[in-house]
């Protein structure tokens, strides 16, 4: 609960004493339900929704153990990157799976359903009318309903109330149970990020500029424009960031840069610069004269965002999100399947960065610390989380508000096990 609920039912608010009783009780019915409540606004059920099957892949292993070869350099497959054909055959469910999917959603969704296959062959974007999928769902999810997020009024969502239990995985029908493991978008409402606020006072130490930046890691001109064959960049977008092109090249003239014109996909009118704009004129800082991209949606939702990447006709070779939230936040299968898709960024070629938060460890609770909560997806294992640091006098420190710590929902990767025992000693 945000502190201003408890003010505001202190202070005897009926609107937001309100809106306190929904977001108790909310959670127990949607998925990551932090923040959303629900509304009066009518929900047409004749109206068609899309939702996501997330299909049983035929091995659980294959996948991570290609990631993990591709990714080490002692490995003999190290950098010898896949194709989308040989990603699908990784990742590819059962014989029979597809066929017994599509009957069942024919049968149970009436023939006016249409069926997408993703990408990579597992999973699947199955659209219908929200009364058809109540009946083919009957028994886990009763009325759909609109939600707004308190912090973000114009956010607003249609999901379905769960029966019982309300992660995409417990909604999975049990004639499914044997072909899909989860189903998204049908009950699951994901948390929003809370926006960069300025701060009180200047950061410590010395002004960060672009030559600073350049001399402190002997970034010269060769290193950053040269680089490999087909080397592209892309910044990463959500919950109405916008950045200037304009802003971008004033800063690439002050600064002696080669222009870079980004290429958008995604909306870019959102009218919320901050984070954006910062992070397109820093990234042609390290990345000169580099192809690069700014890829945005609205929603902070890895999983659909991975897949928005994975299917850009030319993707970037390098993804930087300054973007997260608490792991509490977030629903574990969500998680699990954006891992997926973080692996197949991974296994062709696709390095992503993550700005592992502003604020240090996180913490738990309501009135106490009851433990510390990493920021995802800073945490995910087959990602490279960037903690914050500052320059004093040249010398560069670490900056005590980085976020950091272990995670509470992913295991330590063997690689980090001599790493983390001498930094305990």
């Amino acid at each position: 609960l945000k502190n201003r609920y408890i003010k505001h039912l202190f202070l005897g608010r009926r609107e937001n004493m309100k809106r306190l009783i929904l977001a108790v009780t909310l959670p127990c019915l949607v998925a990551g339900a932090q923040g959303w409540y629900a509304t009066s606004t009518k929900v047409d059920h004749l109206e068609r929704a899309t939702i996501r099957l997330a299909l049983r892949s035929a091995s659980k292993s294959a996948l991570g153990d290609v990631f993990e070869t591709v990714s080490d350099p002692k490995s003999s497959r190290y950098r010898k990157f896949l194709t989308d054909e040989e990603v699908a055959h990784l990742v590819e469910p059962p014989p029979g799976t597809l066929k017994a999917v599509t009957d069942w959603v024919s049968s149970q969704l009436g023939e006016g359903a249409q069926v997408e296959q993703n990408r990579h062959g597992d999973g699947l974007l199955v659209s219908a009318t929200r009364r058809s999928l109540l009946q083919a769902f009957a028994g886990h999810i009763v009325n759909f309903t609109s939600f707004q997020h308190a912090d973000s009024p114009g956010r607003r969502e249609v999901r379905a109330v769960a029966v019982d239990g309300a992660s995409p995985s417990s909604v999975v029908p049990s004639a499914l149970l044997p072909h899909v493991w989860a189903a998204f978008d049908l009950v699951d409402l994901l948390p929003v990020p809370v926006r960069r606020r300025e701060r009180l006072g200047a950061d410590p130490g010395d002004k960060v500029e672009p030559p600073v930046i350049h001399n402190q890691y002997n970034l010269t001109e060769s290193e950053c424009i040269g680089g490999r064959t087909g080397t592209s960049q892309a910044v990463a977008a959500f919950e109405q960031a916008q950045f200037l092109p304009t802003d971008v090249a004033a800063f690439e003239k002050a600064y002696g840069l080669p222009e870079v014109v980004f290429q958008v996909d995604g909306p870019n009118n959102g009218g919320y610069y901050g984070e954006a704009g910062l992070d397109t004129q820093y990234i042609v800082t390290t990345g000169r004269g580099v192809p690069s991209w700014f890829v945005a949606q609205n929603a902070f939702d890895m999983l659909t965002f991975c897949e928005k990447v994975l299917n850009m006709t030319e993707r970037p070779s390098v993804l930087s999100i300054s973007w997260g939230s608490g792991e509490s936040d977030y629903d574990a299968d969500h998680m699990q399947a954006a891992n997926t898709c973080f692996q197949k960024m991974g296994v062709q070629g696709i390095s992503v960065f993550v700005a592992s938060g502003d604020q240090g460890t996180g913490k738990q609770g309501l009135f106490w610390c009851t433990g510390f909560d990493a920021t995802w997806p800073a945490s995910s294992p087959f990602v490279t989380a960037v903690g914050g640091t500052f320059l004093q006098s040249g010398v560069e420190n670490g900056w005590t508000d980085s976020g950091g710590g272990f995670s509470s929902v992913f295991s330590r990767p063997s690689y980090q096990d001599s790493a983390v025992q001498s930094g305990m000693e």
